[in-house]
């Protein structure tokens, strides 16, 4: 309570700020009242009482009294008024607990900009440095939700007086040099304000002059180091690695700054023992990551060489390596791996087993259709949509489609190796600049010109008689309604006889030889969780083995054991017939052989391995297959076979053409395994498996040229590398990227749903909207409940899409978790469906997923890059998906109620969602068409549901931004052309979670499909606005989901009770009734 004192003291002391910014926003230069009314306000902000009667002030009145506060930021008036308020600002955003809320209000009133135009002032005026310090701190808080910082600041002109204030260290004291040596990394984050800063030859060499004097002073004032220097040194550095991603300030650099940066690296490591250990470990490793770049010129590498670093970094791995109390801080675990990085660098390079010249045998003739056709304006229109009551209607702008854009980054984009540092210290407790310590408040930014004329955006779109003609068989429920039909009521087959029939019906290119053991045995079991699998014991592992690497060529002849170009089948199973394909992993198992290696296969659906080399005992060099019919290079997803294995003995396995600069193996990450031997004994399923597993750039290259003639170059390749060792002698083993899920097993689940799944409350219907490249149909389902055409058109429209990305297989398993949900019989369900008409199109890329690609179908590019313009005959899955989605809007002249893409993330932990907020975006026309968006807008709301509903989902991970790489996405054009609010793309993890309820363990089946259930759950809240009702959907749901489970469990028991009887006599006993020993709850119950 507050008492009447207090009350005449707030009222005065509010009226104090309210004076001050009228001075500031009036024509009044009353230096001394101003002054005078700065001082009382900074004292007022040094009590928690005075911060929190002041923060009500500039909240009382919506924004107007913060727009007045900017003005009179912006106003220069005086060194102290500037002074409070910045302070002022400062306490609105970081003492609140609605410290996100008013970061992204303060980004809405473009603050960053007004912050900006500030400092660019107060450099040209008498401004005091300590000011102008303190303006680039505040700066740095607000840019936090502003993605165009660098941006802005180059537009604005004021990157050159960033640079020689910050370069001046002879005028500026060290606490001063810090704020604008971070505000300096923070615009060096942008490649085109790196190289233009590069590009004056003077600003190198006086970097390189200031690292030289930090290191000098460091040095002569050991015993009182100061944290403040050491910080600038470690910024210094960090601005010195961003300018040195450009490869023509890396070969300017490489005289000047390799043997000074080696020096401060060494002095450092050395010395951390006896100062200010924590922060010497951040130099250290911001060191390591500014020589991984200079290595990479041939004269900072012989330098280097010359210097003894592998050597070096040799010995500190070994013995950092040997301290487990130590190895568990993240920055001593990241340091050794950049260690070890940095020796790998300086050491010789082999060339790869496999020459470049080399190409894939497997290939698809395509349609005669020129990819130039897509780009012609013929065959696209400028975008056309009926009017729109919508809010959120957006004008027919955006790029213009080009192969650039669709061949452009993925929602999954890389972080470079050596860019690993700059994450780790941005999540470090100290980061925040409030005095606390130093760090980082680093974000992607956005490349774009602000100023850039929109260009009118063209998509293609299909003519209404073509619309009719293709789709309306797949909506016939808008003709006649919906009956109960009980003419599909029978018992399913057994999953044995459903996936025989299925996998004969797959088309691949690939010629298959089995059905891969895991199908048969049936993938849908749930397993314990499994944690996160520490990494950092074995990093001198990668060192010692990498070190040894010519060694052992030299006294181990390789031997290539498996190899798909030699023992295949070139001509492509689409044109030619089918031969029953069947499985002998039992009879196999216990098989002894006089072979003296590990036997391989991949010849099934959805695997990948292209070569198998043995290179020293019970270790193999593994060379993962590219996409059929690619145009860039994607190696990531792997499913194979391995067997006359021997019990408990360790094998190692490298994969060693990985792309990736950065993995999720080396983050607690392990591959899947399946067992048959396992199986047979009544413990089937996929399970998380692998010792010392490792990711690091390996010593391979697929071109000798050096660092000035490598423009050619495909990019260095990079090892996952783990080891196994397998508890049954001569077993069957399957190894994959994450959980398989095949097309066969998926039209598996469409048939049984198909049975199953219709009721007198629900119905499902499969429809075949077209054929992808290869001829394998690609399926929409139709659920809702029953009811008349009257009831139908009074229910919202729900589309669902998955498995664009072949090797995003967590996707599916989220899509089975939907289909169970919305197949299950309950109350819960049955209001749902009476609500709700979800269109679910479970594959979209059916022949990538079929022959083990990663990224692309058989047309060889990435198809979440194609829906602006996509082609009938090259992109036919993407052509009748969003012809499926334009036949809702302009012949149904209904707009979906969401769309939801389902994807994989490789490169971070959790569920998340992207959505489409326009004051994100990189169009400055969508920044201006929105400016009257709420708070809480429409896009956000389904994701905050998730948070709350599903322990795996997080909505920090979330993000709402529309770059220009991405226009040709599901989740931008879909938005962008028919002027969908609720557009996502909804991304899992590979690897595990980092927070909630399941902090610390990597993602299983259970999971993935629990996120799935607890999406439709989330649908269904978002449209009754009531989070309550969705817990009692889950709750009444789960028994359903129980009883289905029993019923698989039987006919996986009939299908192992046949195989018991194929199995030769006196062979133990096949699979008895699957027990899982799982102990969770059902999927369904919260």
């Amino acid at each position: 309570m507050v008492s009447d004192g207090d009350e005449k003291k707030t009222t005065s002391e509010s009226s104090t700020l309210a004076q001050l910014l009228e001075l500031c926003n009036g024509n009044e230069e009353d230096r001394g009242k101003g002054e005078e009314l700065a001082d009382e306000i900074i004292k007022t902000l040094e009590t928690a009482v005075g911060r929190k009667r002041i923060d009500k002030e500039l909240i009382a009145n919506g924004d107007r009294k913060l727009n007045q506060l900017l003005t009179g930021i912006q106003s220069l008036h005086s060194d102290p008024v500037l002074e409070a308020l910045l302070l002022v600002l400062e306490s609105f955003i970081v003492h609140s607990n609605a410290h996100s809320k008013r970061l992204r209000k303060v980004a809405r009133l473009d603050g960053v900009s007004c912050l900006i135009r500030t400092i660019r002032t107060a450099f040209k005026q008498t401004t005091t440095i300590a000011i102008i310090a303190r303006l680039a701190d505040m700066l740095l808080i607000v840019a936090v939700k502003d993605r165009k910082l660098a941006l802005k600041l180059r537009m604005s002109g004021t990157i050159p007086s960033i640079v020689s204030s910050t370069l001046d260290s002879s005028k500026i004291e060290r606490k001063f040099q810090l704020s604008l040596l971070r505000l300096l990394c923070r615009a060096l984050r942008s490649p085109r304000n790196a190289q233009m800063i590069s590009k004056h030859r003077p600003n190198l060499i006086q970097i390189v002059t200031m690292l030289t004097e930090f290191h000098r002073e460091d040095r002569e004032r050991t015993s009182t180091a100061s944290e403040t220097l050491l910080y600038a040194l470690a910024r210094l550095l960090e601005s010195m690695f961003l300018i040195a991603k450009n490869k023509k300030a890396r070969t300017h650099l490489a005289n000047e700054a390799t043997r000074i940066v080696h020096e401060i690296w060494l002095y450092n490591l050395n010395e951390r023992r006896n100062s200010l250990p924590e922060i010497r470990e951040e130099v250290a490793l911001v060191a390591t990551a500014v020589l991984r770049l200079l290595v990479k010129n041939k004269k900072s590498k012989e330098v280097m060489v010359q210097l003894d670093t592998v050597r070096i970094c040799g010995e500190i791995v070994a013995n950092e390596s040997e301290k487990s109390d130590e190895a568990q801080n993240p920055l001593i675990a990241q340091l050794q791996e950049s260690l070890c990085g940095l020796c790998l660098r300086c050491m010789p390079t082999e060339p790869f087993p496999l020459p470049a010249s080399t190409s894939f045998p497997y290939t698809l003739i395509l349609p005669a259709e020129q990819i130039e056709r897509r780009r012609s304006i013929s065959r696209t229109v400028h975008a056309a949509r009926p009017p729109s009551t919508s809010k959120t209607r957006i004008a027919a702008n955006g790029n213009d489609g080009t192969q650039e854009a669709f061949l452009g980054s993925s929602e999954d984009e890389d972080v470079g190796e050596e860019d690993e540092f700059l994450t780790l210290l941005e999540s470090r407790d100290f980061r925040k600049l409030n005095g606390k310590g130093d760090g980082l408040l680093i974000g992607a930014e956005d490349e774009e010109t602000a100023t850039e004329k929109d260009k009118p955006q063209i998509f293609n779109r299909q003519e209404t008689l073509e619309l009719r003609e293709n789709y309306e068989s797949a909506f016939s429920e808008f003709d006649r309604g919906v009956e109960v039909s009980f003419a599909g009521f029978s018992q399913p087959p057994t999953h044995l006889e459903a996936i025989r029939a299925e996998v004969m019906t797959s088309r691949s290119v690939i010629r298959f030889v089995k059905i891969a053991y895991p199908e048969i045995c049936g993938p849908d079991i749930d397993l314990e969780m499994q944690p996160f699998k520490s990494t950092n014991a074995g990093v001198r592992t990668i060192l010692t083995s990498q070190l040894a690497h010519s060694r052992i060529r030299n006294e181990f002849e390789r031997r290539v054991v498996y190899s798909l170009d030699s023992i295949s089948d070139f001509q492509s199973t689409a044109d030619s017939p089918r031969v029953p394909l069947g499985n002998d992993d039992v009879q196999r198992v216990g098989r002894v052989t006089s072979i003296d290696h590990l036997l391989f296969e991949s010849r099934f659906e959805a695997g990948n391995l292209r070569m198998a080399t043995m290179v020293g005992p019970n270790h193999y060099e593994l060379i993962l297959s590219p996409d059929v019919n690619e145009t860039r290079n994607h190696f990531q997803w792997f499913y194979f076979e391995i067997s006359n294995n021997r019990a408990n003995v360790p094998y190692t396995f490298e994969i060693i053409n990985c792309l990736k600069p950065t993995s999720m193996f080396g983050r607690g990450m392990q591959p899947v395994m399946f067992s048959v031997s396992e199986a047979m004994e009544g413990r089937p399923g996929w399970v998380r498996a692998g010792q010392k597993i490792h990711y690091y750039r390996n010593l391979y290259t697929l071109n000798q040229e050096n660092d000035e003639n490598d423009n050619k170059r495909p990019g260095c390749l990079y090892t996952t590398r783990f080891t196994v060792s397998f508890r049954h002698k001569f077993d069957v083993i399957y190894i994959a990227y994450h959980f398989p899920y095949t097309y066969s097993f998926m039209k598996t689940i469409i048939h049984r749903h198909l049975i199953t799944g219709n009721s007198e409350s629900s119905r499902i219907r499969a429809d075949v909207i077209g054929q992808s490249l290869a001829g394998n149909p690609i399926h929409v389902l139709t659920i809702t409940a029953p009811g008349t055409k009257e009831e139908i058109e009074k229910r919202e429209i729900i589309v669902l899409m998955s498995r664009v990305h072949p090797g995003e297989s967590n996707a599916s398993w989220m899509m089975h978790g939907i289909l169970n949900t919305l197949t299950a019989n309950n109350r819960s369900i049955r209001d749902l469906l009476s609500r709700f008409i979800f269109k679910v199109i479970p594959m979209l890329n059916p022949d990538g997923v079929i022959n083990g690609s990663h990224r692309c179908s058989l047309a060889g590019v990435d198809l979440n890059r194609v829906w602006d313009r996509p082609s009938k005959s090259r992109h036919p899955e993407i052509y009748h998906a969003k012809g499926l989605v334009q036949y809702m809007v302009e012949v149904l002249e209904r707009r979906p109620f969401c769309v939801i893409d389902l994807h994989g993330h490789s490169r971070k932990m959790n569920v998340f969602m992207y959505g489409n907020n326009p004051m994100e975006s990189w169009r400055l026309s969508d920044r201006q068409s929105f400016t009257d968006l709420d708070e809480n807008p429409d896009f956000r709301f389904l994701p905050e549901i998730l948070d709350k509903l599903s322990p795996g989902f997080s909505l920090k991970c979330c993000r709402f931004s529309i770059t220009k790489p991405k226009e040709a996405s599901a989740r931008i054009a879909l938005w962008r052309q028919f002027s969908l609010s609720r557009v996502y793309t909804m991304e899992s993890t590979y690897c595990g979670f980092d927070a909630g309820k399941y902090h610390g363990y990597q993602i299983g089946v259970f999971e993935l499909k629990e996120v799935g259930a607890k999406l439709i759950a989330s649908i269904s809240a978002l449209q009754t606005k009531k989070v309550d009702d969705s817990l009692g959907f889950l709750r009444e749901a789960a028994n359903e989901n129980s009883q289905n489970s029993q019923s698989q469990q039987k006919n996986r028991k009939s299908d192992r009770s046949r195989s018991k009887s194929a199995t030769k006599s006196g062979k133990r006993a096949t699979i008895e009734q699957v027990k899982c020993p799982r102990k969770h709850k059902s999927i369904l119950e919260d």
